[in-house]
């Protein structure tokens, strides 16, 4: 089976690096892609997060003697009372209908909500003309409380998120919102941004899982400074090596079932490339003249891959804490 090894380490120091060059804005580790795994969430609040993101209650209820907050986003259409109202801290909400649910759900303590507002990226968030009414109509409920607001600065293209945050500021400055209210100004992608001072000074919370986990920015995908790129390595068994029509074929024993929609590079020098991502295996082209002898080849996952990778039930997972 394949093995996952994870350096527990290097997400502590990841987390605490970046938290660094944050200079004040808070950190919410997103653990989206490690599935409710307790010992990397361990390792996230240990290098200082103090707020855990994700959009399964199940992950979040991994987490529910760990030392830290929660947040869960956008609500599941089954979730109940009793899955939520003692285990989420915070609630990123984009709909109306949520809200009622929220409030409906929550008998005995308030619920924190944080309104996302669109700014472009289309998938989730209450438009401009909206925000003033459903604002007002939250500040009349007794269980519901009104923590903030945030926004997905994010585009298909790998562009610079700059007008989404623009307009975001835009937005935010003519609401009314309490004081110390959550502006929370997007992802990693904005990262390389928030180091240079060159996000709106409103923003004071930025939700971050990719550049934590890999190491990079998701902008370039270039190696964020004084981060480890190496948390995650994927050893996978060489099942057999052929030359067919000139060229030295591998086949590896792991998968589409095992990496999903996700990609794999691979470290091993004698290996040029993934040639092709099949069900239960992948191939891939072995340099010319090289025999290749070892039972095992090693790879690093993109985000899509740990995600799936995180979540298969045929990958081994070896944790690295030293």
């Amino acid at each position: 089976m394949p093995v996952l090894s994870i350096d527990l380490q290097k997400i502590k120091k990841n987390t605490s690096n970046i938290i660094r060059l944050l200079g004040g804005i808070e950190l919410v580790a997103v653990t989206k892609a490690i599935a409710g795994d307790n010992k990397i969430a361990r390792a996230l609040i240990e290098g200082g997060a103090t707020l855990l993101l994700d959009s399964r209650i199940s992950n979040l209820k991994a987490y529910k003697d760990l030392p830290v907050k929660r947040m869960l986003l956008r609500l599941p259409p089954n979730a109940k009372s009793s899955d939520v109202e003692n285990l989420v801290d915070y609630y990123l909400v984009s709909n109306t209908e949520d809200i009622v649910s929220i409030e409906k759900m929550h008998k005995s303590k308030p619920a924190s909500i944080i309104l996302l507002i669109e700014t472009g990226f289309k998938r989730e968030g209450f438009l401009e003309d909206e925000l003033r009414e459903v604002i007002a109509w939250v500040r009349k409920s007794k269980l519901i409380k009104f923590a903030g607001v945030a926004t997905c600065t994010d585009c298909m293209n790998g562009c610079d998120p700059k007008d989404q945050l623009e307009l975001f500021r835009d937005i935010v400055n003519k609401l009314d919102l309490p004081e110390g209210a959550i502006v929370s100004g997007g992802n990693s992608r904005v990262l390389h941004q928030a180091f240079k001072n060159n996000i709106p000074k409103k923003i004071n919370q930025l939700r971050v899982g990719e550049s934590i986990l890999l190491g990079h920015d998701t902008s370039k995908y270039k190696r964020l400074l004084g981060n480890a790129t190496d948390v995650f390595k994927l050893k996978a068994e060489l099942i057999e090596t052929r030359a067919k029509d000139g060229e030295r074929i591998g086949v590896v024993g792991v998968g589409v079932q095992d990496i999903g929609a996700g990609g794999l590079t691979a470290l091993d020098d004698e290996v040029l490339g993934i040639r092709k991502k099949y069900s239960d295996y992948i191939t891939v082209s072995i340099k010319r003249g090289c025999r290749l002898n070892k039972k095992w080849l090693t790879f690093k996952p993109d985000y899509y891959a740990l995600m799936a990778l995180n979540s298969s039930k045929y990958v081994i997972k070896k944790y690295i804490d030293s």
